[in-house]
């Protein structure tokens, strides 16, 4: 394995030092996909390993049934948003938001190459109202474009200040409302701005039929002026049940939200899956520890 990831290190080179950037890949799970090789960050370690999450995307996949309306938000490139698709089927609708030009792009291109006609991908960012709103854009790292100035370029921009651009922002409450679809399955990943767009989708995660997938960054909630305890917080008074996923032992364990929301004073993140406790327990008891 490390030999293997050698040699495509020592590729992925090449192609940057002969100027390619947009190169296709193969996923384990056989879905190909376009990547930026300027993405220093998440595109780099998908041409590595050709994976990502594995554990949790196990368990994204086991979730969806076929006709399932999966809504991903801040889809990026379109990895999990290729995982919903896949599994929801013909039948099923897996709707991605992504705001970034570059990564929608490659993200509608992703589709198209897997042939999934069941996808929506919207140009927009997800947040607690209908409008416009700036969008500050890493230059290194394509999945940490965020929707605030946290004022950190020196740490994780490399020293150059962001670039910003407006860009479309919905209410994913309002979204699905005049669309006329109802989320099963729901994957955030908003770089700290999920305080921001929680205002906007409380009806979609009220319901007790959904499930969450969702990122927890303390250090990018604080810069968005949020508490990552409130947060947490908040997803336990929309009545879910909170449960950390383990990559390392592939398991999930319940959430202790004040121990939880001390333990990254800097740059540690956890993964989340929410479930409303009218669900099957059926699905819990297989990975509870």
């Amino acid at each position: 394995m490390a030999d293997r990831q050698m040699r495509r290190q020592m590729y992925y080179d090449l192609l940057r030092k002969w100027g390619i950037r947009f190169v296709p890949i193969r996923l384990g799970n056989g879905n190909r996909m376009w990547i930026d090789l300027h993405d220093e960050v998440l595109g780099h370690y998908f041409f590595i390993h050709q994976e990502y999450e594995p554990f949790e995307s196990s368990l994204f996949e086991q979730v969806i049934e076929p006709g399932m309306t999966v809504v991903d938000v801040g889809a990026n490139v379109g990895y999990y948003t290729l995982l919903g698709a896949s599994r929801a089927g013909p039948s099923g609708t897996v709707i991605a938001f992504e705001p970034d030009l570059t990564n929608i792009k490659l993200l509608q291109r992703n589709m198209q190459i897997n042939r999934f006609s069941n996808s929506i991908c919207e140009k927009a960012a997800v947040l607690g109202f209908e409008g416009m709103a700036m969008l500050y854009l890493s230059n290194n790292n394509f999945g940490d474009h965020r929707v605030f100035d946290a004022c950190d370029d020196d740490i994780l921009n490399k020293g150059v200040a962001r670039k910003s651009v407006e860009v479309p922002a919905v209410s994913l409450d309002k979204y699905l409302k005049k669309s006329g679809f109802r989320a099963d399955v729901v994957k955030i990943d908003i770089q700290g701005a999920e305080m921001l767009a929680l205002p906007g989708m409380i009806e979609t995660l009220s319901n007790p039929r959904v499930v969450l997938f969702c990122e927890f960054w303390p250090y990018g909630l604080r810069k968005a002026d949020t508490s990552p305890k409130h947060f947490l917080e908040s997803l336990k008074e929309l009545g879910f049940e909170l449960f950390e996923i383990i990559e390392t032992s592939r398991s999930v364990t319940p959430v202790n939200i004040s121990e939880l929301s001390e333990r990254f004073p800097d740059m540690g993140y956890a993964n989340l899956f929410c479930i409303h406790p009218s669900r099957s327990r059926e699905f819990l008891t297989t990975y509870l520890r």
